[in-house]
């Protein structure tokens, strides 16, 4: 910080002070008082009252006791930062207490100031973040606050502070003519943004106007807008432009648009607080000099990828903000305030600082963002709660009434937190949870709202960026099994009965997941099932390979032996069956490796593995595979009862599977994929735990990284599912992020995946040319060609594998570039 940051600019004013201890009484005044101070403005009509009641305990109190003086400074500095929709009634309280106590009044804002200028010190690499969404992002909401409260304080001063942000979020654009700069945008959006609140009070001098006006031709004239979001960010590809709007391209014109025509946009927005205000109006003194941070001070730490800010780190990549509520032919109107005005920009940004600020208190989040109608101007939303039929029939009587819905607002402003690119604030359970907490407020409310977002996301899917894929799973089995899962599940069934047989189809494979993944989440399947239709309820029970497969996986064992799909039973050792000829001697090891689970004998166990080769080597096809399979299953079975049973085998056979795999005359690879996939055969019904179990085999060195993705995406007859399981993705997603094992210093997950996703693509489009199917990226147009789905599934899946990283892949000439040439796939050419 340059010139050194200097604490002493805001000494207090003196002021006698009562200079004995702290009393029962200030305490108590504290406790009772602050909290009223936090809910201003949330009843209006007691409203009048509590400013009365509030400014006059802060006239007779403020600057006597130190305990009083630090509790109200804290308290307005949290409301400012983790409530900014509330700090319109904050201003008007301390400019009623200024028109009563003007020392008051200045100590309050020398406070505030103070506050603000350690904000700017902690910008800076040697500061540290005080605030939970991040110093950049306090500031937004202290010169926000100091805008609305200029018509007490130093106006030039506020000016100068909105001069500067802006100055300096133009310098760092132009610091690199190419490059984006997080930095920069954030600066420019948010001190744009919050220009008009200079207006919230309707008494605005002229010299003001010009200053404002000047700060709008300084951001026309000087900051240059780059190019486009990146399709890597999207969250649906290809995107809609209409649905998906750059903040940077938008914010300038919002702003100028609303301060048209007098401010009736305005008047018409924010509340009318003007009634609330003192006759007359003092001027506060302001004798300090606020320090900013240098452009080159600020270039190093433009990037803001790295901020532990939540809403800073936002900023560190590109902002595009998509549209779920859009009006159709049953809902022909906007129910969210458009983004693409100053209103609906405001809110977007006060709900994202409520969800990302308050996130430690996630009851007080639900309530604030679907009661901010509260804070502003009666008439701008719809009446809470009013169901959309009852709001389109007004609508067909009269057009020209609001139909702004503040649930609607607030739920898809979430929603574009939780399916935010490429990274989400938080985890991702915290905005699962809020939305339930949100729900359950008001359940007859909200949850047609959600309805409305998962059928938006499901009709959708076929765009819908790959990770989010899962997310949308994730929440919507989330969301679901809070209420018993209810669904109207009918409306699914014509759609996945007719594209039943498609293997990569979206929708099909979305609904088979998520059918499979609330049986996991409830120990009461027949409660889930009697909401079901019939169609469902078989679907529900779908294990990752079917019967027919899976018979085919055993009967590749055997000659002169026929194996029957009625006899394999979820998660059994099938060979200890009594119609398996060598079930005697596969129950007699079974029973042994029970009753000696730490210290089997590897001689006890070879020779009943030899007794089994001489009786019956006649029937088992390859019997070095049959041994390989048979130890994996048996060691499962003694342990399928807990997972920490099964680490507690797997961990007391080490020395048998070791002993006998290394005697085995197969090549190392081969090996290892035939242990891969005997768990996996084995878990056939349940394959997250096969996964967490190959993860053990994994950590003791029995199977490599390398062969575990080789089998995730290995073709088994056109089908691999890899691209199409939820458990078999989730766990590819796991892997991706592995950093500590040994075998990563010279293997490369993300390189892997890449070079295969790549591959199996340039396979799927030879394929279909053969076939006389052109590829096409109309996915409606050729829905019913399941290559084509196939296609599109792993374009998006190379889309997330780039995005997330892109800094480390070292080979992407594999792709055959003639190819995508003549099928006229343009989006990929920018991510290989």
């Amino acid at each position: 910080m340059s010139p050194a940051f200097n604490p002493d600019y805001f000494k207090r004013v003196d002021q006698p002070k009562d200079l004995k201890p702290k009393i029962p009484s200030v305490s108590k005044l504290c406790k009772e008082m602050m909290p009223d101070i936090c809910t201003l403005g949330e009843f209006s009509n007691t409203f009048k009252d509590d400013i009365d009641f509030l400014s006059a305990a802060i006239n007779a109190e403020y600057g006597k006791d130190d305990y009083f003086d630090s509790a109200l400074d804290d308290t307005f500095k949290a409301i400012i930062l983790e409530q900014p929709h509330k700090q319109p009634f904050i201003a008007l309280l301390i400019i009623v207490v200024a028109s009563k106590n003007k020392i008051a009044a200045e100590n309050i804002m020398f406070s505030l100031l103070f506050k603000f200028q350690t904000c700017l010190y902690q910008t800076t690499s040697f500061g540290a973040i005080t605030s939970g969404t991040g110093p950049w992002n306090s500031i937004k909401l202290f010169v926000r606050f100091f805008a609305i409260i200029s018509p007490i304080i130093d106006k030039k001063m506020v000016i100068t502070f909105y001069k500067k942000l802006l100055e300096l979020s133009i310098d760092l654009n132009d610091s690199d003519p190419k490059a984006r700069n997080s930095l920069s945008e954030m600066l420019y959006v948010t001190t744009l943004l919050n220009i008009p609140y200079f207006f919230y009070f309707n008494r605005v001098p002229n010299s003001l106007l010009e200053d404002v006006i000047a700060l709008l031709e300084d951001a026309q004239s000087n900051f240059r807008i780059k190019s486009s979001i990146n399709d890597l960010f999207h969250t649906f590809w290809p995107c809609d432009s209409k649905h998906n709007v750059d903040l940077v391209k938008v914010t300038l014109s919002n702003v100028i648009n609303v301060l048209k025509d007098d401010y009736k946009r305005l008047k018409q927005f924010f509340s009318k607080l003007d009634d609330f205000l003192p006759a007359k109006l003092p001027t506060l003194e302001s004798d300090v000099n606020i320090l900013f941070p240098t452009l080159q001070e600020l270039i190093p730490v433009s990037d803001l990828k790295k901020s532990s800010g939540f809403v800073d780190k936002i900023w560190g990549y590109p902002r595009p903000l998509f549209q779920i509520f859009v009006p159709n032919e049953n809902v022909p109107f906007e129910t969210v305030v458009p983004i693409t005005t100053y209103e609906g920009q405001l809110l977007n940004d006060i709900i994202t600082d409520l969800v990302e600020g308050l996130e430690f208190n996630r009851k007080e989040v639900a309530t604030q963002i679907i009661t901010l109608d509260l804070f502003f101007k009666k008439g701008f939303f719809t009446v809470p709660g009013i169901p959309l039929v009852s709001l389109n029939a007004e609508y067909q009587l009269d057009k020209s009434i609001t139909t702004y819905k503040i649930e609607d607002t607030a739920i898809e402003t979430v929603l574009g937190l939780l399916f935010k690119l490429p990274v989400v604030s938080h985890p991702v359970a915290y905005f699962y949870a809020l939305l339930v907490e949100i729900c359950q407020n008001s359940p007859s409310v909200i949850a047609p709202i959600f309805g409305r977002a998962f059928r938006y996301f499901y009709n959708n899917l076929e765009t819908l960026d790959f990770e989010l894929q899962t997310r949308f799973l994730e929440w919507f089995s989330f969301q679901i099994g809070n209420f018993e899962f209810a669904w109207k599940w009918q409306e699914w069934q014509t759609y996945s009965q007719r594209y039943s047989g498609m293997f990569y189809n979206s929708k099909v494979n979305f609904s088979n997941n998520l059918l499979r993944k609330i049986m996991r989440m409830t120990s009461n399947t027949p409660m889930v099932e009697e909401k079901l239709p019939e169609y469902f309820k078989t679907s529900s029970k779908l294990s990752l390979l079917s019967p027919e497969d899976l018979r085919d996986y055993y009967q590749s064992f055997f000659e002169d032996y026929t194996v029957n799909s009625e006899d394999l039973k979820p998660n059994d050792l099938y060979f200890r069956n009594s119609m398996v000829p060598m079930n005697e001697a596969v129950n007699w090891m079974k029973e042994y490796i029970q009753k000696h689970p730490t210290s089997p004998s590897l001689p006890v166990l070879e020779n009943a593995l030899t007794k089994i080769k001489n009786n019956f080597n006649s029937i088992i096809s390859k019997f070095d595979h049959f041994s390989i399979v048979l130890l994996i299953h048996m060691t499962l079975y003694c342990g399928k009862k807990a997972l920490s049973l099964t680490s507690n085998y797997i961990l007391g056979m080490h020395h048998i599977l070791k002993g006998i795999f290394d005697k085995i005359n197969i090549p190392q690879i081969e090996k290892e994929f035939m242990i891969v996939e005997a768990i996996l055969r084995f878990w056939n019904s349940n394959p997250h735990i096969g996964f967490l179990v190959t993860e053990m085999f994994l950590f003791h060195g029995f199977v490599s990284i390398q062969v575990i993705l080789q089998f995730i995406f290995n073709d088994y007859n056109g089908k691999v599912y890899g691209l199409v399981d939820e458990s078999t993705i989730l766990f590819t997603f796991r892997i991706l992020d592995y950093h500590t094992l040994p075998e990563l210093e010279t293997f490369s997950p993300p390189n892997y995946v890449f070079k295969r996703l790549v591959s199996i693509l340039n396979d799927t489009a030879k394929k279909s040319q053969k076939q006389g199917q052109k590829i096409s990226n109309s996915l409606m147009s050729t829905e019913k060609y399941d290559l084509t789905w196939k296609y599109h599934t792993v374009k998006k899946y190379l889309k997330y594998i780039y995005r997330t990283y892109g800094h480390i892949l070292i080979d992407q000439s594999s792709l055959d570039n003639n190819l995508f040439t003549d099928l006229l796939i343009d989006d990929i050419d920018d991510l290989v």
